[in-house]
């Protein structure tokens, strides 16, 4: 039997044990951002824990960089708000671009990525996105800052706590790609002819998608290149091929330096300090 790579390939009993022991609020925080832990949550018999199920509203407050979740319903129990404090003098967050499988991908005033942990507000800082190299990008940091970026797209891989990130960025012009391990982003060699801008990234079944402003799909593999694609009127049949190419990155840790895996639970993902991809 092969290990679970996510919460909802646990035993039910496990999964009904996690449940009660994390409490309604943390499950319904977690449940926010993480889609394996609501599809896991699902099995377990949560109706006997004290309102499960109760919707929460997310704020961001820019001036102390926090983020409140506060319940649309009054509670009974008397937690209405759950504070996600700064901590050791950071830069005060001020945009989330991205979300999930329990991380958000987070955007500080000087630009600087993140990835934080929505339950307890540890904030683990990814490479500099000049780390790329292209002169292109240090220019829209420069002139836009904390702006520029647009969307992230954060994929899991094989192994439990091992994740890619796709980045859209730019006023939407540009995209850079982060793999596992890497101390540096690569930045994505767009097409010339393709002029459109990109309003969303999204991953499904091994491969990248983009939509441009223009309603055009594309497939990119992870090696930050494009797949062949057609536009969102044309047969998707081009997409198989793309998922076979890109399954290889997510996770792997061979000796050919393809690189190594992010471990996210419990401490410190492994990106820190390992070598580049």
């Amino acid at each position: 039997m092969a290990p679970p790579v996510c919460f909802s390939d646990l035993p039910p009993e496990a999964l009904d044990d996690i449940a009660r022991r994390a409490g309604a609020l943390n499950n319904v925080v977690c449940s926010a951002v993480c889609r394996p832990w609501r599809r896991a949550l699902k099995t377990t018999r949560l109706g006997l824990l004290k309102q499960p199920n109760r919707p929460y509203s997310v704020n961001l407050e820019l001036w102390c960089g926090s983020i409140e979740l506060h319940p649309i319903r009054r509670c009974i129990n008397g937690e209405r708000t759950v504070r996600i404090a700064n901590h050791d003098g950071a830069a005060p967050v001020t945009r989330i671009v991205g979300s999930s499988h329990g991380w958000l991908v987070t955007v500080d005033e000087d630009g600087g990525l993140s990835l934080l942990e929505a339950v307890t507000g540890r904030l683990y800082p990814l490479p500099p996105i000049t780390s790329s190299g292209s002169k292109k990008v240090a220019k829209d940091l420069d002139q836009m800052g904390e702006s520029m970026f647009q969307k992230a797209e954060l994929v899991p891989g094989h192994r439990l706590g091992t994740f890619a990130v796709m980045l859209i960025h730019g006023g939407g012009f540009g995209m850079s790609f982060l793999r596992p391990g890497a101390k540096c982003w690569t930045a994505v060699r767009v097409p010339k002819w393709m002029k459109q801008k990109f309003v969303d990234v999204v991953f499904h079944q091994g491969a990248f998608y983009t939509v441009s402003r223009d309603a055009e799909v594309s497939a990119w593999t992870p090696d930050a290149s494009r797949s062949r694609g057609r536009s969102a009127r044309g047969s998707p049949s081009w997409c198989r091929s793309a998922a076979a190419t890109c399954s290889w990155c997510l996770g792997c840790t061979s000796a050919r330096g393809r690189g190594s895996p992010w471990r996210t639970s419990g401490r410190r993902p492994s990106w820190w300090g390992a070598a580049a991809a």
